[in-house]
């Protein structure tokens, strides 16, 4: 497509050199690459004169997207197979026949607002402190804190309510219930797993 590399320049951007083909009528390259050429006008604005010109120079000219497709594109007018969209449906199958696994209801629930209230909660009242080591985030050091169900453990709660829907675990008051929740640093709340991956 282009012929030899036969000039160079140091990037206005970053620095780096870069070599590249240049025609005889080309002004010579001030960036490597358009990414180095678009970083380096981030932030400039137009003065409303420039922005005026610009106006009035594409005033009366078509839109981009005018007689172009958007949205699905190639698809349009076509069907899914009956395997697709029983795929397609099988979480929602699943989730309504109450059928999804441990895992996947417990990364629903860690996802649900309740949940991240009541761990926020916890924190909050606990002053971002792990209880057992008392280590917390500060001067340049970042902790990452858990909330850790204390009395009874998350396990326990699903097993004794027998939870198997986010409908239910929403209605169960001693998953969230702040009295049963601690705040522990990650080294601490493995300690108290068991080997088990969730506390």
């Amino acid at each position: 497509m282009y012929g030899t590399l036969n000039a160079k320049g140091v990037c206005e951007f970053c620095g780096k050199f870069f070599e590249y083909y240049q025609r005889k009528s080309q002004s010579i390259r001030r960036f490597c690459s358009h990414k180095c050429d678009g970083a380096s006008k981030a932030g400039i604005k137009f003065s409303d004169e420039h922005r005026n010109r610009i106006s009035k120079a594409r005033m009366g000219q078509p839109s981009w997207s005018k007689g172009k497709k958007i949205g699905f594109g190639n698809f349009e007018g076509k069907k899914h197979s009956a395997e697709t969209k029983v795929k397609m449906s099988q979480w929602q199958i699943k989730r309504y026949e109450g059928h999804i696994s441990n895992e996947e209801l417990r990364n629903y629930i860690r996802r649900n607002y309740l949940y991240r209230q009541w761990r926020s909660d916890v924190f909050f009242r606990d002053n971002f402190t792990c209880q057992e080591c008392g280590v917390r985030s500060g001067n340049g050091k970042a902790v990452y804190l858990e909330a850790h169900h204390c009395r009874i453990s998350f396990s326990e709660i699903m097993n004794k309510y027998k939870i198997t829907t986010i409908e239910e675990a929403v209605l169960c008051p001693e998953l969230w219930d702040i009295n049963n929740g601690l705040t522990l640093c990650v080294p601490c709340h493995d300690k108290t797993k068991k080997g088990r991956p969730y506390g």
